[in-house]
C-alpha cells in the first residue's frame, strides 16, 4: 500500500513538471492523499447493532405463585422422628406382681361298692319279735340320744315285742309309734345310744336301669347285714295299695322285708317289702322283688310319726 501511494505521488511530480498547464486552483493535496489512502484501505464491514425489544413489547414474565395460593402440597412422606429430651419423663415401668399360684383341689373319687356298704352298715338293724325277724334302718336321731327306725307293717304288727339290734352288737327294746297297714308301713322309737342315720333321695329322678342295692337280715341268718346288688326294673303307682312301687331284679328274701333299698352312694330310695314267687296260675317266677318307693314313704312320715 506504501509503494502505491509513493508510485502516485511520483506520477503527479512529474506530470507538473513536463506540461504546463494553465493556472488553475491549487488542489488540496493532503486531502487527496487522504482520500486515497481511505480508499486503498481494506472497508470493514458494520457490526449489527444489538436486537432490542421494542418499546411496546415487554419483557417476558415469569409465573410466580401468588401470595394467596400455597405450595403444592408435598408427597406424603415417613413422619419425622421426634428428637430431643422430652420436658417431661415417663414414670419407671413397675414391677408385674408375682403371679398368685392357685391350688387345684385333687378331683374328688366316687366311693368305691364296699365304702359305700361299710359307711351305711351301723344305720341297717335287725329286728326280732314274737312272730319272726326282719330289717329296718335308722333316719332320724333326737336331742335326747333316741333313734327313730323305719321298717314293714308286717314286721312288727301282732308282736309282743319287738327287739331292735344296731349295729349287730347292741339290742334295744323297740316301741311302736305307728304303722299304716294300706301302704305296709312303720316307725319305731328306740334310746338311748350313738346312733347314725341314712338319708332319703328323691326317687322320683329314678329311671329303669338304674343300679341299687338291698341290705337286710334275710331268713333271719346270724352276723352281719347282706347285700344284693341289682337294678331297677319299672317304678309304678300301685292304685289299690296307694303307693309307688320300685321293681327290683335284685334278690330279696324273707327278712329283708323293712330293709333300705339303696343308691350306689348310699341314700334310701325305698324300703324292701314283698317278692312275687309265682304267677296266679303257680308257674314259678323269679327276680321280681318290690320296695315302698321313697316318694311314698316320705309323703306319710308325719303321720307314721
Amino acid at each position: 500500500m506504501r509503494a502505491t501511494i509513493l508510485g502516485l505521488v511520483s506520477l503527479l511530480t512529474i506530470a507538473g513538471c513536463a506540461t504546463a498547464l494553465p493556472l488553475t486552483p491549487t488542489p488540496d493535496i493532503p486531502a487527496m492523499v487522504t482520500a486515497a489512502v481511505q480508499a486503498a484501505l481494506p472497508t470493514a464491514a458494520p457490526e449489527p447493532a444489538p436486537t432490542l425489544y421494542p418499546s411496546s413489547t415487554p419483557y417476558p414474565t415469569y409465573t410466580l405463585y401468588p401470595t394467596s395460593t400455597p405450595y403444592p402440597p408435598r408427597s406424603p412422606s415417613r413422619a419425622p422422628v421426634p428428637t430431643g429430651v422430652p420436658t417431661a419423663l415417663p414414670p419407671p415401668p413397675t414391677a408385674a406382681p408375682a403371679p398368685t399360684i392357685t391350688a387345684i383341689p385333687a378331683p374328688t373319687l366316687a366311693p368305691t361298692l364296699p365304702e359305700v356298704i361299710r359307711s351305711v352298715r351301723p344305720a341297717v338293724v335287725r329286728l326280732n319279735t314274737s312272730k319272726g325277724t326282719g330289717s329296718g334302718f335308722i333316719f332320724e336321731v333326737g336331742s335326747d340320744s333316741s333313734a327313730l327306725v323305719f321298717t314293714n307293717k308286717h314286721v312288727v304288727s301282732n308282736s309282743r315285742y319287738v327287739d331292735v339290734t344296731v349295729n349287730d352288737s347292741k339290742t334295744y327294746q323297740a316301741k311302736v309309734l305307728g304303722v299304716d297297714a294300706t301302704r305296709d308301713l312303720a316307725v319305731l322309737k328306740i334310746c338311748c345310744g350313738a346312733f347314725q342315720v341314712l338319708t332319703f333321695m328323691d326317687a322320683a329322678k329314678l329311671e329303669a336301669g338304674t343300679e341299687v342295692i338291698a341290705m337286710g337280715y334275710p331268713l333271719g341268718l346270724p352276723g352281719n347285714a347282706t347285700v344284693t346288688k341289682g337294678i331297677i326294673s319299672t317304678v309304678k303307682y300301685h292304685i289299690g295299695d296307694e303307693r309307688w312301687i320300685i321293681q327290683i331284679d335284685a334278690p330279696i328274701n324273707p327278712g329283708n322285708s323293712g330293709g333300705p333299698l339303696l343308691s350306689l352312694d348310699g341314700q334310701v330310695v325305698g324300703i324292701n317289702t314283698f317278692r312275687i314267687d309265682a304267677a296266679k296260675s303257680g308257674r314259678a317266677a323269679e327276680g321280681l322283688g318290690f320296695a315302698v318307693s321313697e316318694q311314698t314313704v316320705r309323703r306319710y312320715l308325719p303321720v307314721l310319726k
